[in-house]
C-alpha cells in the first residue's frame, strides 16, 4: 500500500505528521522552560499545562485542579518549598486561589 495507490491516505498522513511535529514542538518548549525558566514561570507553565486536560472547568473560564505542592515540585524540578513560595505569591497577586484543597486556575493570566 503506497500513497500512489491509495491517494486517500495523503490527508491522513499529513495530519499525523503535523500532530507529531506539534508534539515535538511542545516537548522542546518544555525542555527549554525547565532548563532556563524562572521558578515562577515554571510553576505557571505547569499549572497551565495541567489545567485544561486534567482540571474541572468551572464555567467562569477557570479550572479546579487537584495537585499537591510535592507533585508540582517533581514536575517543575523545583524544591517543594520553592513551589510553596511561588504559589503563595500567585495567590497574593490574585492569579490563583485555593478552595477545598483545590487550586482554582485561570489559565489566561498565568499564560502571560
Amino acid at each position: 500500500m503506497t500513497v500512489t495507490t491509495e491517494p486517500m491516505l495523503v490527508p491522513v498522513l499529513l495530519d499525523l505528521t503535523a500532530r507529531i511535529y506539534r508534539g515535538l514542538d511542545g516537548i522542546f518548549a518544555r525542555m527549554v522552560q525547565l532548563m532556563a525558566g524562572t521558578a515562577r514561570s515554571r510553576v505557571c507553565n505547569e499549572l497551565v499545562l495541567m489545567a485544561r486536560p486534567f482540571g474541572d472547568p468551572r464555567g467562569d473560564g477557570t479550572y479546579a485542579l487537584r495537585v499537591t505542592e510535592q507533585r508540582l515540585a517533581e514536575l517543575t524540578g523545583l524544591a517543594r518549598e520553592t513551589v510553596s513560595r511561588e504559589l503563595k505569591r500567585l495567590k497574593q497577586e490574585g492569579l490563583l486561589r485555593a478552595e477545598d484543597r483545590l487550586l482554582i486556575v485561570d489559565t489566561d493570566p498565568l499564560s502571560r
